[in-house]
């Protein structure tokens, strides 16, 4: 049975993020190793990290527990939500691509393993 492209690239898209999210994540759990220093953010990376090892298929297997994981994989995001923004619009942009591509992989892993769930299709690992 041949897959559509749009699926497949779904599912190559959703590999992605899910594989880049375990590997930051465990970076950011090395980075905060001594949780005395800051506890709130060795938590989080820890909860990210979790997160990011649990198979999707679990994570999106119904709706409310992909709200749920949803939730918790954005948790890390809220930092930049009460944090006194820099005058200068290039800090902004910079900051906020960083923010994505360390914190944003995991929820966009699940959103696009849910629409592939939704449409019928098998979800795996990711």
């Amino acid at each position: 049975m041949d897959v559509p492209a749009s699926t497949a690239s779904l599912k190559d898209a959703a590999w992605i993020c899910k594989v880049s999210a375990v590997i930051i994540s465990g970076m950011t759990v090395l980075i905060f190793r001594h949780p005395g220093h800051f506890p709130v953010a060795y938590a989080q990376a820890i909860s990210t990290l979790t997160l990011s090892v649990i198979p999707n298929r679990w994570l999106v297997l119904t709706r409310t527990s992909f709200a749920v994981s949803l939730l918790l994989a954005l948790i890390p995001l809220r930092v930049f939500i009460g944090a006194r923004i820099p005058n200068d619009v290039v800090w902004i942009v910079w900051g906020l691509f960083v923010a994505f591509c360390a914190f944003g992989l995991l929820p966009l892993s699940l959103a696009l393993s849910y629409v592939r769930l939704r449409r019928g299709e098998k979800v795996t690992y990711a």
